[in-house]
């Protein structure tokens, strides 16, 4: 996707005591119909909105792209229409976020995205859905696209999505990753999540649920949650991205024709909505804050102290610590041993590593500095 930009489009940046707001939209203000009035990404349509299609493709036009009445709670919304084929992405995007970034106040180190997001009805499509910001280097064939965070849905599957660059075998502390390294080499990887039965997480249809995640520009570190309908959270989760120092160079809200490249056929458009789209640059994630003592996790917090540590790492958890094992920066395992929930750091070298805590409720990835 190929983004044109006005000479004079400028994006406005609100400079709040938590950061700075590039934008956050909820539609309201925004009549009723076609979102933009073209689908090249040449025109700016309501409120500073570009979109984007790809005119080859069956099934995009300008009216892929609409405001709607949505409901009491959130009035207007913007509804994105996929395609009915294996081809065509549809693309809307708001501003130059290369420019904001690169004029962001000092110390804004921290990019977070939050918005709701509608579910839609249950469908054959295989469309999937995505809100998300990357960087981008080169272009047409050489250009080469991390993605620093982002929220994908498949509509088909009804699973929620996070997608990032990463080396798989650090973020996600897996030796078989680690044992693979030509089969898992650091890219742009999406991750599912399971529920508290160790079923494939999944959104009910026709459901409005709040989504954050957020990219640290100076550690690479990832932030995804998902807060259900009723309140509840369902995905809060950290990772350790591989993105660390890439600027963010574009953002969309989108929806792909397909969720894989093997799926060679799809004659079903999906539908989704947006609102309360708001981008901000923070010094630290703060999205979405909800009292854990009202939330339902799927993979129980755990809790490390002191951190950094110097001699011994105490580990709080909601349930029993069946085992442990500690990687370092590198994916290189090292050997610790667990007693009554404490752990024996004062051999390893100085440095940042990663412990996998095991529980009857799952495997918890937390990071940890040794002094």
């Amino acid at each position: 996707m190929k983004k044109v930009l006005s000479s004079l489009l400028l994006t406005s940046v609100t400079i709040t005591m938590f950061g700075q707001v590039v934008y956050n939209e909820n539609f309201d203000a925004l009549t009723i119909g076609n979102l933009t009035t073209d689908i090249t990404g040449a025109t700016a349509g309501q409120n500073g909105w570009y979109s984007i299609a790809q005119t080859t493709a069956t099934n995009s036009a300008v009216s892929n792209f609409q405001v709607i009445n949505s409901d009491a709670t959130h009035q207007k919304a913007l509804q994105i229409t996929g395609s009915n084929g294996t081809a065509g992405i549809k693309a809307a995007y708001k501003g130059d976020i290369a420019l904001s970034w690169s004029s962001r106040t000092s110390g804004n180190n921290v990019i977070q995205y939050e918005l709701d997001f509608y579910t839609g009805a249950t469908t054959t499509s295989t469309n999937q859905s995505s809100v998300y910001f990357n960087n981008v280097t080169g272009s047409g064939s050489t250009a080469v696209s991390k993605t620093l965070a982002g929220f994908s849905f498949n509509h088909n599957t009804r699973t929620p999505l996070l997608s990032f660059y990463m080396d798989p075998c650090i973020a996600l502390a897996n030796p078989i990753y680690c044992n693979a390294p030509a089969t898992y080499p650091p890219g742009n990887y999406t991750l599912s999540f399971t529920d508290a039965s160790n079923q494939t997480y999944t959104l009910p249809a026709n459901t409005w649920v709040k989504v954050g995640f957020s990219y640290n520009f100076t550690s690479g570190e990832v932030k995804f949650k998902i807060v259900n309908a009723d309140g509840t959270v369902g995905v809060d989760q950290t990772y350790q991205g591989a993105a660390a120092g890439l600027a963010p160079t574009s953002s969309y809200v989108a929806i792909n024709p397909r969720s894989s490249s093997t799926q060679t056929t799809n004659t079903v458009a999906a539908t989704a909505a947006f609102d309360n789209l708001k981008l901000s640059f923070v010094p630290t994630s703060n999205f979405l804050g909800v009292k854990e003592d009202n939330s339902k996790t799927i993979v129980k917090k755990i809790a490390l102290y002191p951190n950094p540590a110097t001699d011994v790492l105490n580990i709080k958890a909601d349930s029993k610590i069946n085992s442990v094992s500690v990687v370092d920066i590198s994916g290189k395992k090292v050997n610790v041993r667990l007693e009554d929930n404490k752990v024996n750091v004062r051999s390893l070298p100085a440095g940042t590593y990663l412990i996998n805590v095991e529980t009857k409720d799952g495997i918890s990835t937390e990071k940890f500095i040794k002094k």
